[in-house]
C-alpha cells in the first residue's frame, strides 16, 4: 500500500508538471489522468484495506478468519497485477489483450476480497451488528456495486462519476469511519485506565464512550448520503447540492460523536498534580 501511494505521488507530481507547463512535457494527460486514479484508488486505497481487514475483521467483528489462500501472496498479487495493467495500459492492436487480461483479474480479485468479507461478516458471531459492521458492509457493498458499474455494457457519462463517489464515499470513507468507532473508544479508554488513580477505579465501558444508538444513526445518515450521491451521478442538476449537504451533515455527526470520547477523556482523566511553585531569591 505505501508503495502505491508513492506512485500516485509521482503520477500526481507529474500531472501537476503537465498542467503547469503545458507545452514543454508533451506527456499524455488522459493517460498520466487515468493511472492516477488507478493507482491511487486500487492500489494505495484498494491494497491497503485489504491489509487493514485481513487483521481487523476478525479481530473486531468477531468472525472468523479469512482463508490462507486470501491472506497469503494476495496483496502482492494485486499490487504485481496493478503494475502489469499499468505498464500496458499504452498497448494497442493484440497485445491489448494483455491489459485488459490483467484489468478483469484486478477487478475479479477486489470483487474475491468484497464478497468473502461480506461472507465472513455475515457468520460473526455476534448476532446484532454493530456500527463498525454496518460500515464494512457498506463498504463492501460498494467494492462489488463499483465492480458491477465497470462491467455494465452499457457507456454512460455517468459512469466514471459514479465509480469514483462507490470507490471514495462507499469504500474508503465507510472503511475509514467504521474503524475510528473501534479505534478511539478503545484508546480512550486504555489511556484512562492507565492513567488511573487505583487499579480499582470504575471506568466506563468501551461500547459506553460513544453510544452505539448514536453511532449507529450517524451511519444511517451517511448511508443515506451515499445512496443520494449515487443517485446525483445520474441527476447532478437536482441532486448533487442535497447529497453534499447530506453527507457534510454525516460527516459533522461523526466529528461530534467523536468529540464526545474526547471529552469523556478529559472529564474523567485524573487531575495532574499541583503546577511547582517557584520562588523568586530574596
Amino acid at each position: 500500500a505505501l508503495a502505491a501511494l508513492a506512485v500516485t505521488m509521482v503520477l500526481g507530481g507529474l500531472l501537476a508538471g503537465a498542467f503547469a507547463w503545458p507545452g514543454a512535457t508533451g506527456w499524455p494527460l488522459a493517460r498520466l489522468t487515468d493511472l492516477h486514479a488507478m493507482w491511487g484508488l486500487q492500489g494505495w486505497v484498494g491494497l491497503l484495506v485489504i491489509a487493514i481487514a485481513f487483521q481487523v475483521v476478525p479481530m473486531f467483528m468477531v468472525t472468523p478468519p479469512y482463508p490462507a489462500l486470501l491472506t497469503g501472496c494476495y496483496t502482492t498479487a494485486m499490487f504485481l497485477l496493478l503494475t502489469a495493467s499499468s505498464l500496458s495500459s499504452g498497448l494497442q492492436g493484440p497485445a491489448r489483450l494483455f491489459h485488459e487480461a490483467c484489468t478483469v483479474l484486478l477487478g475479479a480479485g477486489y470483487g474475491v476480497f468484497g464478497a468473502c468479507t461480506l461472507y465472513l461478516l455475515a457468520r460473526r458471531t455476534r448476532p446484532t451488528a454493530d456500527p463498525t459492521t454496518l460500515y464494512w458492509r457498506t463498504a463492501m457493498a460498494s467494492v462489488l456495486a463499483a465492480l458491477v458499474v465497470w462491467l455494465w455494457p452499457a457507456e454512460s457519462n455517468a459512469r466514471p462519476l459514479l465509480l469514483g463517489v462507490l470507490l471514495v464515499a462507499g469504500v474508503a470513507q465507510s472503511a475509514i469511519h467504521g474503524m475510528l468507532y473501534k479505534i478511539v473508544p478503545f484508546l480512550t479508554w486504555y489511556h484512562l485506565r492507565e492513567e488511573a488513580p487505583s487499579p480499582g477505579h470504575k471506568l466506563p465501558g468501551i461500547n459506553k464512550i460513544i453510544p452505539e444508538s448514536r453511532a449507529k444513526w450517524q451511519f444511517w445518515a451517511h448511508a443515506a448520503a451515499l445512496l443520494l450521491l449515487v443517485a446525483a451521478c445520474l441527476r447532478p442538476d437536482a441532486l448533487a447540492r442535497p447529497a453534499a449537504a447530506l453527507m457534510c451533515v454525516a460527516c459533522l455527526w461523526l466529528w461530534y460523536n467523536l468529540a464526545t470520547a474526547a471529552r469523556l477523556y478529559w472529564r474523567l482523566r485524573p487531575a495532574s498534580g499541583s503546577p511547582l511553585s517557584v520562588t523568586a531569591p530574596t
